[in-house]
């Protein structure tokens, strides 16, 4: 469905998602069609604990990125975004550019050590672009 701006004169796309997230020893739930604070107010409760946070993008697309999800544990992230392509599904990730070897765990999974970061604001960030354009720079998640 497409939205009129009146500040900038543009139609642009209005895009709706779904939103669950799991606090571990804090519960979770699911909820359809958040606003912006909601997204942001969950990520919140998942800082320096536990827990995760996925932002569905409802859409009609056969292609493009479907969901973006963040795993948390003791001040460590992991953010992964699944999009769909022609015959695939690809998932971008977060490099934290140190090079690292080997795989570390979180969730009692092992995930690329090159892929699990520590700042924060870089979550915010991904879910902040996410949420208004139904992506996330490939400069941010590769």
């Amino acid at each position: 469905m497409d939205a009129w701006n009146a500040k900038s004169g543009e139609t642009q796309m209005s895009l709706d998602f779904s939103l669950s997230w799991t606090v571990i020893n804090g519960g979770g739930g699911s909820q359809f069609s958040p606003d912006w604070g909601t997204v942001e107010s969950h990520l919140n409760e998942i800082w320096r604990q536990s827990g995760s946070v996925v932002v569905h993008l409802l859409s009609t697309e056969d292609t493009g990125p479907e969901r973006l999800q963040v795993l948390s544990e003791c001040g460590r992230y992991i953010l992964m975004l699944g999009e769909n392509t022609v015959d695939d599904y690809y998932v971008r990730t977060y490099d934290n550019g140190l090079n690292a070897t080997g795989f570390t765990d979180l969730h009692g999974e092992a995930f690329p050590a090159c892929a699990v970061f520590a700042d924060f604001q870089i979550v915010l960030k991904a879910f902040r672009q996410f949420f208004e354009t139904g992506d996330v720079s490939r400069d941010l998640l590769n």
